[in-house]
């Protein structure tokens, strides 16, 4: 592991990481060789007034969560605040912040889990598409895309709008609160879709023009790093820190949290694992039509792929046919999925011939039109152990699919990330159908973590982005299993025959 290098006139000094993320705030303090001096966590919740809504209140959850957190960390490190010497942050994306010129909000965020701008969505699409600025073979606009709900509100809401000084995100909202400077980072800016131009790393002028977004009252666009300005006095005294701190720019929540796991160089794969299997891959130049963004770190790209309901399958499973587990869990405390990760492991790979097809997608729309999944080669011999296993399977044989029709550098390194990582069944199976170690990082801190350390380096006190893998602990390695290759070799072509045959997959 390399050893961090300080500079003697850094040693008592702490750096602060604040991360505003969808569920919570959370802060860490962190000296300069990696060490969580102390963490707070602030709750809040998601307003859902309507079907389809989901908006959070700037200053109450946010600015008051980020309050809480780090007094919290401070309480819990005992150190002083005058020992900070840079503040780092990062915050969910993207959402829409409208707010007057002190930066305080003039109503609720809509944040990325709201589906209200729907038909804004198509709408812009329809219009890109139309004029030739957006291909169609470019990922699709949706709700979740940052001009869709902000149309809406032109659209819906506009003396509200009009009466707004700036709109932002969330992490803009954030960095105004501190500094008064309206800047993004990278990441941020090219998850303002489609306002952004991966290739031409600005503001895409024709696009903000077809929209009448004007490009002036767009964001400046600096690296994450990159010193924004000084900590506000109003903002220090809220806060209860010294005014005067330097606070960077930052950047979004799961681009830090790739920075944790030590994803940052072009090669380096992260596997998340959860209710989405992610599969995210640095890439060195940006890949036109393809689900891609900027990294946090500058000239670096990510390409997103994954499987959209693979925990989701697991947890349906679990729901409706490990009951006996679930009592279990209830009166010993032991987790119900490890329990059933045990029950997986005495099935032999291959399931006997059972190939499971996860739930691919959800139409919250419309969940009658959701896919299903499928079991194809069920006969007597299978029990529930076999099914349960032939779903993870299953899952293995998509990652792999989705992994190899991403294009780009060839794959150095994988980090195995998420809540479902600590599954040994489900992380060895993965290793095993794609024929790829993987890394499992001693996380714990997670984005804020990082973005201490983006504070430190837009500082000086680190020389790049490298020397953060010797704050990131090494944890456990999962390797293929030899054995099995030529087992997951042949189910995987049985797999894509299947697939193809049932229509669930395509025949490109």
């Amino acid at each position: 592991m390399r050893k961090l290098t300080l500079r003697k006139s850094f040693g008592q000094k702490v750096l602060l990481g604040v991360d505003i993320g969808t569920q919570g705030a959370k802060a860490v303090l962190v000296s300069l060789d990696g060490d969580v001096l102390g963490q707070g966590y602030f709750t809040y919740t998601i307003k859902r007034s309507q079907d389809g809504y989901a908006e959070q209140d700037p200053e109450r959850d946010w600015w008051n969560g980020c309050q809480k957190a780090i007094a919290t960390a401070f309480h819990q490190a005992q150190v002083s605040s005058e020992l900070i010497s840079a503040i780092g942050f990062s915050a969910q994306t993207p959402n829409v912040v409208l707010v007057d010129n002190n930066g305080i909000s003039i109503r609720p965020a809509i944040i990325w889990q709201d589906r209200r701008s729907g038909q804004n969505a198509t709408q812009i699409e329809t219009t890109l598409t139309e004029t030739h600025l957006w291909s169609r073979q470019h990922f699709p606009l949706t709700a979740h895309s940052y001009l869709a709900p902000l149309m809406w509100l032109r659209q819906n809401e506009p003396e509200i709008y009009q009466k707004a000084a700036l709109k932002l995100t969330t992490p803009g909202y954030f960095l105004f609160r501190l500094t008064g400077r309206n800047a993004v980072d990278p990441a941020i800016a090219s998850g303002m879709i489609p306002l952004y131009s991966l290739e031409q790393k600005k503001w895409d002028r024709r696009i903000c023009d077809l929209f009448s977004i004007p490009v002036t009252d767009l964001p400046e666009i600096l690296s994450s790093h990159t010193i924004a300005a000084p900590l506000l006095p109003k903002a220090a005294e809220e806060l209860g820190l010294p005014p005067g701190i330097p606070v960077m720019v930052g950047t979004g929540d799961s681009m830090a949290d790739l920075l944790s796991a030590g994803v940052f160089l072009p090669g380096q794969v992260a596997f998340t694992y959860g209710t989405l299997f992610g599969i995210v891959k640095c890439i060195p130049e940006p890949m036109p039509d393809t689900f891609c963004f900027s990294h946090s770190i500058d000239d670096t790209y990510l390409l997103y792929s994954g499987v959209p309901l693979a925990g989701a399958t697991l947890h349906w499973f679990r729901d409706n046919f490990a009951h006996t587990e679930m009592e279990r869990s209830e009166k010993t405390g032991e987790n119900s999925y490890d329990l059933l990760s045990d029950l997986g492991q005495h099935i032999q790979p291959g399931c006997e011939g059972l190939f499971a097809f996860p739930f691919t997608e959800h139409n919250g729309d419309n969940p009658e039109t959701t896919p299903g999944a499928a079991l194809v080669g069920l006969n007597l011999r299978h029990t529930r152990d076999h099914v349960y296993r032939s779903f993870i399977e299953g899952i293995a044989y998509e990652v792999r699919r989705q992994l190899e029709g991403m294009i780009g550098s060839e794959i150095t390194e994988i980090a195995a990330i998420g809540g479902g990582s600590k599954d040994a069944l489900w992380t060895q199976v993965i290793s095993d159908v794609v024929g790829v170690t993987q890394h499992i990082p001693i996380l714990g801190h997670g984005a804020p973590f990082a973005d201490a350390y983006l504070a430190g380096w837009g500082c000086g006190m680190f020389s790049d982005i490298e020397q953060l893998r010797g704050w990131i602990k090494p944890g456990i390695t999962v390797n293929p299993t030899r054995d099995h290759r030529s087992i997951y070799q042949n189910g995987y072509q049985e797999y894509l025959r299947l697939g193809k045959l049932l229509g669930i997959l395509n025949s490109t």
